[in-house]
């Protein structure tokens, strides 16, 4: 992670937790640590290819496709103004060159998705460029402020694991390093006492009803009429879904969806229903919906899937509280 504002960026504090500082040069080892840093690379170097690609075709970015971006972008991060613009260049150090260099570099990834592969192995980079477009690809696609509060969250549990004497030793060790490593080991510990059997039972309890899992095929409809004479003809004369759709010259799809994930005003309809339920027609935006049911699975701690989501929740629920109570933020990043 080199170039201009660099130093600074390792260098600075950004969050503490207690009496224990993180830098910047922290939240990078962080991300190392954890394969993070690798993904970023790759990215890295194939929106490097695209560009060379570019260039060597003696083609250019569509203004409108870069406009977009950089609307998207702002907006994202309420940067209306271009005052707000430059002031949050200035705080992460960065060059308006950096900044378009980098939503570039996004726009042909997309751009050129099916072709990243190749593109990347027929291009030859320079080191010097990539280290100097890391740090600005982690900064600007956001990723160093989720690293900063994902390596925030595991430090204040590995506190509280020292605090409550989960833990062997009472301090980390000086070596940045040797103190991830440490982190990791509390943070297990941490959720091994977070992830009890009754505080397991009690979550899935209380999400008795969020968490019925649901599998459905659905086709929509493009009129009342049309839907309810398709509904007509699986109900009454025994044509499946994808006949009825089809007779009516439209695609059905199929979903697995949590019960919480539905939206609000259709959830009474898929409580009671059990599988081979045809529901319907629903109103939904400009079309009218048929919903055939084809599973229902109640939450039990006992079933894997209900199983992983609890330990989730229990885990971020825990972690946000620690952070709420012990991590102060010092830097760039307002969190």
């Amino acid at each position: 992670m080199n170039g201009r504002g660099t130093d600074a960026v390792l260098r600075e504090v950004v969050f503490a937790v207690d009496e224990t500082s993180y830098v910047g040069g922290d939240v990078v080892l962080f991300a190392k640590r954890w394969g993070e840093w690798t993904h970023l690379e790759a990215q890295v170097r194939q929106g490097l290819a695209c560009l060379h690609r570019l260039t060597d075709r003696g083609e250019h970015l569509a203004a409108d496709d870069l406009d977009a971006v950089a609307r998207d972008f702002r907006y994202e991060r309420d940067l209306i103004s271009g005052q707000d613009m430059e002031a949050w260049l200035e705080r992460w150090t960065l060059t308006l060159d950096d900044w378009t260099d980098y939503l570039r570099r996004s726009v042909l990834r997309q751009t050129w998705a099916d072709q990243l592969s190749e593109i990347a192995v027929d291009c030859s980079l320079d080191q010097a460029e990539i280290e100097h477009c890391l740090r600005v690809e982690a900064i600007c696609s956001g990723r160093f402020e989720r690293w900063a509060q994902d390596l925030a969250g595991r430090a204040s549990a590995w506190a509280r694991a020292r605090d409550e004497g989960w833990l062997c030793e009472e301090a980390g060790p000086d070596d940045p390093a040797e103190r991830l490593a440490c982190i990791d080991r509390g943070f297990q510990r941490f959720c091994e006492q977070v992830l009890r059997p009754e505080a397991l039972r009690a979550q899935v309890r209380a999400h008795r009803l969020d968490w019925i899992r649901l599998d459905y095929r659905y086709a929509a409809f493009p009129s009342a009429q049309s839907a309810r004479e398709a509904a007509l003809c699986v109900r009454e004369d025994g044509m499946t879904l994808d006949e009825a759709a089809a007779q009516a010259k439209v695609a059905p799809h199929d979903a697995l969806e949590y019960l919480e994930d539905i939206e609000a005003d259709l959830r009474s309809y898929f409580i009671g229903v059990r599988p081979g339920d045809l529901i319907g027609p629903l109103s939904h935006g400009d079309d009218f919906v048929l919903v055939l049911v084809r599973g229902k699975v109640l939450p039990s701690v006992e079933e894997p899937e209900t199983h992983r989501r609890a330990r989730e929740t229990l885990v971020q629920q825990a972690v946000h509280h620690e952070l709420s109570t012990r991590v102060r933020w010092r830097s760039r990043i307002t969190a």
